[in-house]
């Protein structure tokens, strides 16, 4: 025959499996050297797999078939005791009345807010035989606590102390709990040491008995437990009671209904475990997910009532250490996994799968929109830029330009344009290694040559200066305040995998931190994200896809950098076409503006004349095209209004390019 154990916790956390046949002992011994601890043991047993399972992980999580070898049955409440007592009275005549010897039936005064009775059984019985079991007197007692079925449930230990009250759980004679009234019950708690309770626990430790047949025949009734209404809310529109336009983006409708405290009575345990897995997923640590739930519990106790408010030690035992422990191998819970889930969907007349609304409702939503249109504009702070289109959240944006055109710089520029406004950023950096793209900063926003003072600490370098520290250079330092003043407001990544899920969960902990005021999210550049597919132009067109319903769903702008065909040539080509991005035809339809960026006076072998720059919007749903001039900066990476004259140099170069190419082309024929 193989072993039985059973959980025994000194407080929630610090537990052990004995084998049943040591209960007594343990118990015994417990008593005599440690009575003044919170000690617990488990409603069900736990079989030798289960055993080894808990030595391997130290963690009972993961394990689902648990049995039992005995009933309990739990009746509490906080306002008064005697009314626990008197349920505690009626149900024992009814366990009796269902065929259970009186003799055999444990009665418990808790030490807190109420009593208990157990029923030893003669063998182990399967959970849903145990819920057989309570519900059949549920129904009879709807305040029996239905959460004593849960499988990770404890109960406390006979003559151990509850801390909070100062007294302890002993056992009650039914005579002692029909004739004694509370204070008289309590005045034997406030000690332990009663030789005729030590006698009537052994005596009951010696009885056991089977379920009787017509609980093990009956069928519990569904409507009672399931269909359970939003108590004292019309039930025809419950939506009326959940104000979807405050719900964070990073929870979606029926998460953020369960975190308003809408979890129905008989479904606690599976409410709270849904938003911890949720909250973990996130990237919530196991004490920030502790402080949600207990406010998501003092929410559900407004609607339900009190009765349904958990213990917070049973919240950080219960849904806490099992969510966050090693052996965790639950995901998060959806409308196909979860019950509850499933109820509330029907509930708030919602439906996981569809994003149909009405043409109200998509008007409702524009106002606001528009009434919010300066929180929602995005600018890049070039005027004229600014002056032609109107980059707004929700809309995905390419920058399209040959490598080293300064397509990064741009977004940079725009980046820090929107920090400096106080608005926050998300820069997906993932072509760029950190310590590059930190040095491109401090240029961009001090004009500090920081390549130049690198060489100064490598030795072999004509630069070399002995003793020189950049972090002792007062210009270094001078550049290093500014560039943390300027972006303050942004948060960057530079994973080399990312892949659209991984930026997604990126917005969502940047929404769950700024909340609406994050703005933009910019993706350096497109073809770095990670797909599906090998072939790169079908993987570009799946990221651009699923990246513009990021831009939509998480109402923010997405600015993405592309790269051309290598028909478009070096950063001097004119781009004056989307047509030249690479998987055109997909990216062009994804993109609500595409923006194209070159240097006319590009030229890797002289940079005299590489001081200009140009910028085509060749795609504009929400306005005209345009090709614009602008100065160029190149340690800095800024773009700048031409003057008068710096137009007329640009014309005058663009005529000696164009001189040279029909000369060359000229010269070719021949």
């Amino acid at each position: 025959m193989m072993s039985e154990y059973i959980r025994i916790s000194r407080g929630l956390n610090n537990y052990k499996l004995y084998p049943i046949e040591q209960y007594e002992k343990t118990v015994n011994d417990i008593v005599k050297n440690d009575p003044e601890k919170d000690y617990y043991e488990s409603v069900y047993t736990y079989t030798q797999k289960e055993y080894d399972h808990w030595l391997k992980n130290q963690s009972l999580s993961g394990i689902r078939n648990v049995t039992a070898n005995q009933l309990v049955y739990d009746f509490d409440s906080k306002e008064d005791l005697n009314i626990a007592k008197n349920q505690t009275i009626e149900c024992f005549d009814a366990l009796t009345k269902a065929g259970f010897n009186s003799e055999a039936i444990q009665i418990y005064f808790s030490g807190g807010k109420g009593f208990h009775l157990q029923i030893k059984l003669n063998n182990r019985v399967e959970r849903e035989v145990y819920e057989k079991a309570l519900y059949y007197f549920k129904d009879i007692f709807p305040n029996v606590d239905g959460k004593i079925k849960d499988q990770q449930r404890l109960i406390r230990l006979p003559f151990t102390k509850n801390q909070d009250s100062g007294l302890y759980k002993i056992p009650l004679s039914h005579n002692e709990l029909t004739t004694l009234s509370i204070d008289e019950i309590k005045d034997q708690a406030k000690t332990y040491k009663h030789k005729d309770k030590f006698l009537l626990y052994r005596k009951w430790q010696k009885l056991s008995q089977d379920i009787p047949k017509q609980i093990l025949n009956y069928e519990k009734k569904e409507e009672k437990k399931e269909a359970v209404d939003l108590v004292e809310f019309d039930k025809n529109d419950p939506k009326n009671y959940v104000d979807f336009a405050n719900k964070p983006y990073f929870l979606d409708d029926l998460k953020y209904i369960l975190h308003q405290g809408f979890i129905p009575p008989t479904y606690g345990n599976e409410g709270m475990m849904i938003l911890a897995a949720t909250y973990k997923y996130l990237g919530f640590d196991r004490k920030d997910t502790y402080h949600v739930l207990k406010g998501v519990n003092e929410k559900r106790a407004e609607i339900y009532g009190d009765e349904y408010k958990r213990d917070n030690n049973e919240i950080w035992n219960q849904v806490i250490n099992p969510v966050y422990s090693k052996s965790w191998q639950g995901g998060t819970y959806s409308v196909e996994n979860s019950e509850l889930l499933r109820k509330l969907s029907k509930d708030f007349g919602l439906n996981e799968n569809t994003k149909l609304v009405n043409i109200k409702s998509l008007g409702n939503k524009f106002i606001k929109f528009a009434e919010n249109i300066n929180n929602n504009i995005i600018k890049t702070g070039i005027k004229t830029l600014d002056e032609k289109v109107m980059i707004t959240t929700g809309m995905m944006v390419g920058i399209l330009g040959a490598p080293s055109s300064g397509k990064t710089s741009m977004a940079i520029s725009i980046v820090e344009n929107l920090s400096e406004n106080g608005q926050n950023v998300l820069f997906e950096s993932l072509d760029m290694y950190d310590n590059l793209l930190f040095q491109r900063l401090v240029q961009r926003v001090s004009g500090v040559n920081v390549n130049k003072k690198l060489r100064a600490m490598v030795k072999d370098d004509p630069e070399f200066k002995e003793g020189y520290k950049i972090s002792e250079d007062a210009e270094y330092l001078d550049a290093i305040d500014q560039l943390y003043g300027k972006y303050n407001n942004v948060d960057f990544n530079s994973n080399r995998g990312a892949t659209v899920e991984s930026i997604e969960e990126d917005i969502k902990m940047a929404k769950g931190r700024y909340g609406e005021n994050l703005k933009l999210v910019v993706i350096d550049y497109l073809e770095k994200v990670r797909g599906p597919y090998t072939d790169h132009t079908a993987n570009s067109a799946f990221v651009a896809s699923r990246l513009s319903d990021l831009a939509s769903t998480y109402d923010v702008c997405l600015i993405m950098l592309l790269q051309p065909q290598k028909s478009a040539g070096d950063p001097s080509e004119e781009l004056l076409s989307m047509r030249k991005v690479k998987g055109a035809s997909v990216i062009e339809q994804d993109c609500r503006l595409i923006m194209t960026l070159w240097r006319p006076g590009f030229n890797p072998k002289d940079s005299s004349d590489d001081k200009f720059a140009s910028i085509a919007v060749v795609k504009n749903n929400m306005g005209e095209v345009a090709q614009l001039d602008y100065g160029w900066d190149g340690l800095r990476g800024n773009l700048a209004e031409l003057t008068s004259q710096e137009r007329g140099y640009l014309e005058a170069l663009r005529r000696e390019l164009q001189e040279q190419k029909e000369e060359e082309n000229g010269s070719f024929k021949l």
